[in-house]
């Protein structure tokens, strides 16, 4: 069994003491680390490239997890490590969108939460305005980023 950890650009510091850590792992390639970039697109398909690759070398299917920043929706979780227990999509519920009866994509359940039982919401954008956080709280959101649906939505099994 293998460990990917997924990062966007601005983790570098994680992905060195990572790599620091799991020296001879990533030497035996039990370990990987796969640099996304920012944002849902990008996220998607490096994902997607990686475990289709894996697929066609006859790999077992590897353990993903994701490593990044993101942002608190509600008070009290500043400088916290979070496991969340499921992503939306952030622009799924945008206005417009559900003007257009444009079914927002569906939510992902995600490995190994944590016992605060918190939903992030991924958006390929920074949230800004306030309205937008008094919104997503009202939807039940804690925490926002731009990758987390992604990592969940891509690597699904099924």
């Amino acid at each position: 069994m293998s460990l990917v950890f997924v990062y966007a650009d601005e983790r570098e510091i994680d992905r060195a003491r990572i790599e620091l850590e799991a020296q001879d792992q990533i030497a035996r390639g039990e370990v990987v680390l796969l640099r996304t970039g920012v944002g849902k697109v990008r996220t998607t398909m490096e994902i997607t490239r990686y475990l289709s690759s894996t697929i066609r070398a006859g790999r077992s299917r590897p353990i993903i997890v994701n490593i990044g920043t993101c942002a608190a929706v509600v008070p009290g979780l500043l400088g916290e490590v979070v496991r969340p227990a499921q992503a939306i999509d952030r622009d799924g519920v945008h206005e417009r969108l559900l003007a257009a009866k444009i079914p927002p994509p569906p939510p992902v359940d995600l490995a190994s939460p944590d016992a605060r039982n918190l939903v992030i919401a991924s958006g390929d954008s920074f949230m800004t305005e306030v309205d937008e956080a008094d919104t997503l709280a009202s939807l039940g959101v804690s925490l926002v980023d731009m990758e987390t649906h992604s990592v969940g939505w891509a690597t699904q099994k099924g």
